[in-house]
């Protein structure tokens, strides 16, 4: 038998994500484990949530970099097995004995029996339910395993839920995107297209699809550019803005890369991040639009615009009444958020984004 409210929490979980420790501490007790973890595997990705009693063992465990080479997860997805499996369903008891990472990581902790098991998700992610139970304990028998098979279909559902309210979620913005105007795509981690609006494919003088629906950008170095942005996007490094430029060196159009946070990515949604394409000419307020594409600070602005129209930073710091330093850091902030390597290349972008 199952525990029908640990059902309904599972299900709960599924459309709010900030339940799923609690939820993983109740499949825990029923695995009767020191703790649990949900580790959601998406390509190189790698997402996780913890009951609250193994939290720091899975942020230590990831820390020391395990995952990587872990034989627990290897054999545990080789097997394939429609099911939940313990340690010894997969090791050989020496071999499991003499496992590196359980003689130095989980047994000093008075772990280092698991049981678990992986889930596909119909866009190819893999989900990995484990529970780790105490040495004393030891691995379990077939009871344990049978009461958590039991509870699988309906982790597996919870799962499948979960990816498709993410999905629908970014959906809803691109949707919106497309109301104004704007040509929006949601793109994975890799820059693989995961959903697109008809105003995306219409700009095919800026960006393409190439082999597994990639994003490429016909301007070389924009496109790397991107690559690196969307490679950082999870740890908000550096701007989130990429200039495209065309064979003179002149910028024809703005990327904005909108990271997806909360409860529209968690542990279940592909998406890292949405682009949007923004050129000249678009009928937004010019101030408003170079203020949202670059992040920049009203003083920013203002210092950017002094710049176009060709003034010298000691002329722009007498007239607004900063220091020569200050407006020399705001002119380098606003290069560096604009991916400008040049004084010049600012001034060419505010002119072509600002009407004076």
């Amino acid at each position: 038998m199952i525990d029908d409210s640990l059902v309904d929490a599972i299900y709960e979980a599924a459309a709010v994500p900030d339940l799923w420790p609690a939820v993983l501490t109740r499949f825990a007790g029923t695995a009767g484990a020191h703790g649990a973890v949900l580790m959601a595997l998406q390509g190189q990705t790698l997402r996780w949530r913890a009951s609250p009693s193994f939290q720091d063992h899975a942020e230590q465990y990831l820390a020391a970099g395990h995952n990587q080479a872990d034989q627990r997860t290897i054999r545990l997805v080789a097997a394939n097995q429609p099911g939940f499996v313990r340690d010894l369903d997969v090791f050989s008891a020496e071999e499991w004995e003499n496992d590196p990472i359980r003689s130095n990581f989980w047994v000093p902790r008075g772990l280092g029996w698991g049981v678990a098991s992986h889930i596909y998700t119909p866009s190819g992610d893999v989900m990995i339910f484990h529970a780790e139970r105490r040495l004393a304990d030891g691995p379990g028998d077939a009871d344990l395993v049978a009461r958590l098979n039991l509870l699988r279909p309906h982790l597996a559902r919870a799962a499948f839920l979960s990816n498709r309210i993410a999905f629908e979620r970014i959906r809803t913005a691109i949707d919106t995107l497309t109301a104004v105007g704007l040509a929006a795509v949601a793109l994975t981690p890799s820059g693989r297209v995961l959903l697109a609006n008809d105003a995306f494919a219409e700009a095919s003088h800026i960006w393409t699809t190439r082999g597994q629906e990639q994003v490429s950008l016909y301007d070389r170095k924009a496109d790397s550019m991107l690559k690196e942005r969307l490679a950082v996007i999870d740890q908000q490094v550096g701007p989130m803005s990429v200039p495209v430029r065309d064979e003179d060196g002149s910028i024809v159009a703005v990327i904005h890369l909108v990271p997806i946070r909360g409860s529209a990515r968690d542990l279940f949604g592909q998406t890292s991040a949405i682009a949007v394409l923004s050129e000249p000419g678009a009928g937004i307020p010019n101030a408003a639009l170079i203020g949202s594409l670059f992040d920049l600070t009203p003083a920013e602005i203002t210092v950017a615009q002094a710049v176009a129209t060709g003034e010298a930073p000691a002329e722009i710091a007498q007239r607004l009444g900063r220091s020569i330093a200050t407006v020399r850091n705001q002119i380098k902030s606003a290069m560096e958020k604009t991916g400008c390597s040049r004084q010049v290349e600012l001034t060419l972008l505010m002119r072509q984004f600002l009407v004076s």
